[in-house]
């Protein structure tokens, strides 16, 4: 990744340099502003914390320069990089959280909403950016819990279902994020519900995940990645289903995983979501 971002920087260096070549100028910072993006994401895995926000932070200053060689009156795909820029944004506002800079999370997870409800109205019936809105949203949701105001985290939850996840199922009720993301923002909703004994509210909200789950495993168009992706929805939607009440489909769900090698009974037995 660090050969890519010189390589990138070198091509943009050298297209500044020329006056005629201006017009390829947008595609080479968009690719050089993914590139760090990639870098950071890896720096973060490996727990190099600075050389990760090091390049989240030079990313950043790149798509804004790129934003200034957009134009949409010129078939530039404006929505797109909009789009990017406010993934790559969230992106950097979880790794501010992990890095318990909440301020600075919060700062960048209102721009990255910013960036994403932008990409939407550029780029109408776009599904995409409207499940980005809602993984944004769920993401302030959590910077709000990491403060203890729980109130605003729920307020965010439902925001990111109204304003995200709901539009996209509208435009596609068998959308696979769509329903992923309500059946994950309803867990969390449902588990802030219970914390502050509202019993109705968490029933209701853990009903609807388990609804959203079982949508989510009967699409069977859409790929939700490799086998560890696909066993998380699976163990998602039996958490759901044991909390709203079914706990025999739940048993049956972790049963499958278990022989396919996708969860242990120490996970099982773990986890408060599937206590009885």
């Amino acid at each position: 990744m660090s050969r890519a971002t010189a390589e990138y920087d070198a091509i943009v260096h050298l297209l500044e340099s020329d006056s005629n070549t201006q017009g390829d100028m947008l595609p080479a910072l968009w690719n050089a502003a993914d590139a760090r993006l990639k870098y950071a994401e890896n720096a973060l895995e490996l727990a190099d914390f600075d050389a990760a926000k090091r390049s989240y932070g030079e990313m950043i200053g790149i798509y804004e320069k790129a934003c200034g060689f957009a134009d949409a009156s010129q078939g530039d795909d404006l929505g797109g990089l909009l789009y990017d820029w406010g993934c790559s944004v969230t992106s950097f506002a979880q790794c501010m959280l992990k890095l318990d800079a909440q301020e600075d999370a919060m700062q960048a997870i209102d721009v990255a909403i910013e960036k994403l409800k932008s990409a939407s109205s550029f780029s109408l019936g776009a599904i995409e950016p409207l499940n980005a809105i809602g993984d944004a949203y769920q993401t302030k949701a959590e910077i709000f819990m990491a403060r203890g105001d729980d109130n605003s985290a729920c307020e965010s939850f439902k925001l990111a279902m109204s304003e995200g996840f709901e539009r996209a199922l509208r435009s596609n009720a068998s959308n696979l994020d769509g329903n992923i993301g309500i059946g994950e923002a309803s867990m969390d909703l449902g588990r802030l519900c219970l914390k502050h004994h509202d019993i109705d509210g968490s029933k209701s909200s853990f009903e609807r995940a388990w609804a959203s789950y079982q949508k989510a495993m009967a699409n069977t168009e859409a790929d939700p990645g490799g086998c560890e992706e696909r066993f998380s929805v699976v163990y998602n939607a039996a958490c759901a289903a044991n909390r709203a009440g079914f706990v025999d489909a739940s048993k049956e769900l972790l049963s499958m995983l278990i022989i396919c090698n996708g969860t242990t009974l120490e996970a099982i037995n773990s986890d408060v979501d599937l206590q009885q």
